[in-house]
């Protein structure tokens, strides 16, 4: 079912809040702070739990930071343990944590914030007779601690149920796992099993047509394959699984009024779906009113776009399609009226955000019913299509969208952009934070990925940086494939904080040419981190 937006929760995230435990520096330079991961990786919104912070923390407590300001950290006496109070109102979806002590800092770690009952798995429940009892609906969430391990949980259902289990793992918890999941009968003979549903995380949705007793499994295997033939495991393979037989949102779409729409299972009126802003660390996100299930919300559109449909013709460039391919067969198509000597690009988005369509698309000349072009996978390895087209003449074409193996389903979902061609740089750094040490400059490359003919000059500099931290510019010429920036630290104080690096194209005469461009942290293929962070030390 469809959810349209009724309201919005969550409060306003503009910046990004530091907060600062009490802090007992520490002699040795040499010791760094790391977090690896939290266990349990979520907490319910109403609710205080204590959870562990696995890592290293040379002393403790440490200093954090956290991007939704009605999370809170209050460290507890035992080193890596600490309470976290979350606001009733506060919507499902992430938070992003660092901790940091005077000499260093952790990545960003996520905490996911659920809503209703959290089940912790009880070991050992490796044995259909072990299972841990579920009531629904539930956030179970767990660890496979070691090779051969398998999870194993009962739940009864009533004729005519359809159950949702939805493991997350890989797709936000960056856990090096690629889950299954299996629902059996309380004989352990197999009735669904699934794997790479959302990324490599499962999704199981099953009605049941009379009252059962059945058992949900979950093992995994290596996020990368090796040569060891069975089950994986180890304290990094943290997992939650949404458990339910009553609302589930399972990802949401920006429909024709530029409003977002939300789509699950089991959803009704009842579930209003409610929008948390996006922080200066994630995109805007969604949740649905007594449902289990969150989404972030597709942030790959410009500003300027029209909103079409399947059928539509576009009234003007850039145009964008948010749908699914719901049925065998089902091809999608959209129209726009071409200029000749134009070139147009044309591209989907689908498996970057983790869903099912391996999509194809085509450019079709509907006078003469002439392919003009055809393209399926990006780039090797980048499944997601690209067209890019310079017409010949002027009139009307027809872009075709469809999957390539004719698979179909709800998670078939696609975003699909019409524009015309021009060049642009994709600007990144390979880490979210950086050290300085006093009077020792630091040098942070950037990668320039120049895309259709961009061959501009780049001048890079450094913004938000405190007093005592300094940063020349630097301009790199029109073909340059990366760039050095160079930060030295004068301060005696030492230092944590926020700071940006900034780009803007120059012209043939090196002035600025347009707007500023972007250097990202991909931190995940829906959060493109801007916000960097500095240590001086």
């Amino acid at each position: 079912m469809r959810l349209k937006l009724t309201g919005s929760g969550g409060r306003h995230a503009t910046s990004l809040l530091t907060v600062l435990a009490t802090l007992c520096w520490f002699n040795d330079a040499q010791a760094q702070i790391k977090l690896d991961r939290f266990y349990p990786p979520v907490v319910a919104s109403g609710t205080e739990t204590i959870v562990v912070a696995e890592g290293k923390f040379p002393d403790w407590p440490s200093a954090y930071s956290c991007d939704r300001q009605e999370v809170k950290l209050t460290a507890e006496k035992e080193a890596g343990k600490f309470k976290v109070a979350v606001d009733a109102n506060s919507v499902p979806g992430v938070a992003w944590v660092r901790f940091h002590d005077k000499t260093s800092a952790s990545n960003l770690v996520p905490i996911l914030i659920g809503q209703g009952s959290i089940t912790n798995e009880v070991e050992p429940n490796n044995q259909n007779h072990e299972a841990t009892k579920l009531t629904l609906p539930t956030t179970v969430t767990g660890k496979l601690h070691k090779g051969g391990e398998i999870d194993t949980f009962a739940i009864s259902l009533k004729a005519g149920q359809q159950l949702v289990a939805s493991l997350t793992a890989h797709q936000t918890l960056r856990s090096p796992m690629d889950g299954v999941l299996q629902l059996t009968d309380a004989d352990g003979n197999v009735i669904r099993q699934s794997e790479d549903v959302r990324g490599l995380d499962p999704q199981i949705i099953h009605r049941v047509k009379s009252n059962q007793d059945l058992l949900l499994r979950l093992f995994a295997f290596p996020e990368v394959p090796t040569g060891t033939v069975g089950f994986a495991g180890s304290a990094a393979f943290v997992y939650t699984i949404d458990v339910t037989t009553g609302p589930f949102l399972d990802h949401v779409l920006i429909d024709d009024d530029d409003q977002p729409s939300g789509f699950g299972s089991n959803l009704s009126e009842e579930s209003k779906l409610q929008v948390y802003p996006a922080t200066e660390l994630s995109p805007a996100s969604a949740a649905a009113s007594n449902a289990l299930g969150w989404s972030w919300l597709p942030n790959l559109v410009p500003d300027d776009a029209h909103r079409i449909s399947s059928g539509d013709t576009a009234k003007q460039l850039p145009a964008v399609a948010m749908g699914h391919i719901t049925a065998k067969g089902q091809v999608d198509r959209f129209r726009f009226s071409a200029k000749k000597g134009r070139k147009y690009r044309i591209e989907s988005w689908s498996k970057a955000a983790g869903f099912l369509l391996d999509s194809e698309l085509k450019l079709i000349d509907p006078e003469t019913d002439k392919q003009l072009a055809i393209n399926d996978d990006q780039t090797r390895g980048q499944y997601d299509s690209v067209l890019e087209y310079t017409a010949k003449s002027d009139g009307e074409l027809i872009v075709e969208l469809r999957d390539l193996v004719d698979n179909w389903g709800p998670r078939h979902a696609y975003q699909l952009l019409l524009a015309e061609s021009s060049p642009s740089a994709n600007l990144s750094v390979a880490a979210d934070h950086f050290v300085v040490e006093k009077d020792k400059p630091l040098e942070i490359d950037i990668a320039v990925n120049r895309d259709r003919g961009f061959d501009s000059k780049i001048r890079f500099s450094a913004a938000d940086l405190p007093d005592g931290i300094q940063c020349d510019e630097v301009t790199v010429d029109a073909k340059a494939k990366s760039a050095k920036l160079k930060l030295v630290c004068k301060n005696d104080k030492p230092f944590q904080g926020a700071f940006r690096i900034e780009a803007q194209r120059l012209d043939k005469d090196d002035m600025p040419a347009d707007t500023k461009l972007p250097v990202i942290y991909q931190l995940r293929p829906e959060v493109a981190v801007k916000k960097l962070w500095l240590t001086c030390q």
